[in-house]
């Protein structure tokens, strides 16, 4: 993860926690100490749970990675699901509809509710997801009404979009 990225995720984190009406804008977790022989996934992933073991982003939720790793039977809705399990790794929700990470290319992309579940858009590698559409400007373009979303008014304020 660069170190831009890590600088967003600290100044938000501290804001948040430092705003009484943080709890209800969002929360982004403490880091845990990630075992890679143990876990399949992206290294960008996984540095990301190093620093936040999970994130409430307003209408964006990444979990932690003891929901992560008991949340993967959504799977078996995605056709063809033996595939699906070698392939995709359930990492969060937008807007209450699934959010996965292709573990072969390192690509996160928008699920919707099926079954089956349908792939919509791809929002490019985890980190440009978060410096793009979680940490920036393009949440306004997955989140209806953004402007009058408290996350999206936190980054503002904090001139981070």
């Amino acid at each position: 993860m660069n170190e831009t990225l890590k600088k967003i995720i600290e100044k938000t984190r501290i804001a948040l926690e430092s705003d009484p009406d943080g709890p209800v804008i969002g929360k982004i977790r403490s880091g845990k100490e990630v075992d890679f022989e143990k876990i399949k996934g992206p290294k960008d992933y996984y540095d990301f749970l190093g620093i936040s073991n999970g994130a409430r982003c307003g209408a964006i939720d990444l979990f932690p990675l003891e929901t992560m790793s008991g949340s993967q039977s959504l799977l078996e809705f995605i056709e063809n699901p033996e595939d699906a399990k070698e392939q995709w790794i359930y990492i969060g929700q937008t807007l209450y509809e699934p959010l996965l990470i292709n573990e072969l290319d390192g690509l996160v992309y928008q699920f919707y509710e099926g079954p089956p579940l349908e792939k919509g858009e791809c929002y490019g590698t985890f980190d440009c997801f978060l410096l793009n559409y979680v940490f920036g400007k393009k949440y306004s373009e997955i989140i209806p009404d953004a402007d009058n979303d408290d996350w999206f008014q936190l980054l503002k304020k904090l001139q981070i979009v």
